[in-house]
């Protein structure tokens, strides 16, 4: 059904294609608005503490109830980033693009140190892990990209503009090779593990659910409390499927269901959105 086999040919490309995501994402993310989410630090510091360890220890109270691999994906999709859409998706619903952009932009170079640290922490007693290994592709995948795109706005700027023009069509592409690259094949585990799956909707509910009320709750106005909660709960979904692709189709599947899960969330929060307007 994913065509596994040209899911095979993709599959040795999946970190420079993130890569390239990662770089075309990044050049619209300026020094400046990367500072004034550090003056910010105490929404900063709350959006981090929410995404990475609330996620993660929720991850951690499923620990007895899924397999060794299994609940290792969890754990990585609990502590990844917040999506590169992000600040997309703040706007649309009403939310602030201007304090989303440079939360994921702070979330996602945050992410070379917090990940492995926090799968190690809340997994390394369950899983082998390598954590050095996780910041590794996670520095190639994300931190090397954004300094590329800050190399591009200096140096070729005659560049910037067409990427940023085309930027949604060339990520929606790579994240469509992404998924396919890394999905397909582990297409055959997925599809004959279907009751897992069921099941995985339960953690994967509580990875949006749960730190999006928390953020929620915590903004001073409408627009704050959409952003926070968007922060908050939205994952980067290619990022986690990378990283849990390097260990094999079990850890593949709590990553392939938040996926599905939140994609579904947010698609019926749109269609909500446009029957509210009409």
């Amino acid at each position: 059904m994913f065509l596994p086999a040209y899911g095979l040919l993709i599959k040795p490309f999946v970190l420079p294609l993130l890569a390239v995501l990662m770089l075309v994402s990044s050049l619209s993310i300026s020094l400046g608005k990367l500072k004034q989410c550090a003056k910010g630090w105490r929404t900063t510091l709350f959006v981090l503490l929410v995404q990475f360890v609330l996620v993660g220890a929720i991850a951690y109270a499923f620990k007895g109830f899924f397999g060794e691999e299994v609940f290792l994906g969890l754990v990585l999709i609990a502590v990844a980033p917040s999506a590169i859409s992000l600040s997309f998706f703040a706007e649309l619903f009403g939310g602030s693009a201007a304090l989303a952009l440079p939360l994921t932009a702070f979330s996602n170079l945050s992410s070379v140190v917090l990940t492995p640290l926090l799968v190690a922490v809340f997994a390394g007693a369950q899983v082998s892990v390598n954590p050095s290994g996780i910041a590794q592709t996670i520095a190639l995948a994300v931190l090397l990209p954004f300094l590329a795109a800050k190399l591009v706005i200096a140096r070729l700027p005659a560049l910037e503009k067409p990427l940023l023009a085309h930027g949604l069509g060339i990520n929606t592409v790579i994240i469509a090779l992404l998924m396919w690259g890394n999905i397909a094949p582990s297409a055959s585990f997925i599809f004959a593990n279907a009751q897992l799956m069921l099941w995985l909707a339960v953690p994967a509910f509580a990875f949006c659910a749960v730190p999006f009320a928390v953020g929620w709750i915590s903004g001073k106005n409408r627009e704050e409390r959409i952003t926070l909660g968007v922060a908050s709960s939205l994952k980067n979904t290619a990022l986690a499927i990378t990283l849990a692709s390097a260990f094999g189709s079990a850890v593949m599947a709590g990553p392939v269901v938040y996926t599905v899960l939140s994609s579904g969330l947010l698609a019926a929060m749109q269609l909500a959105l446009r029957k509210r307007k009409a």
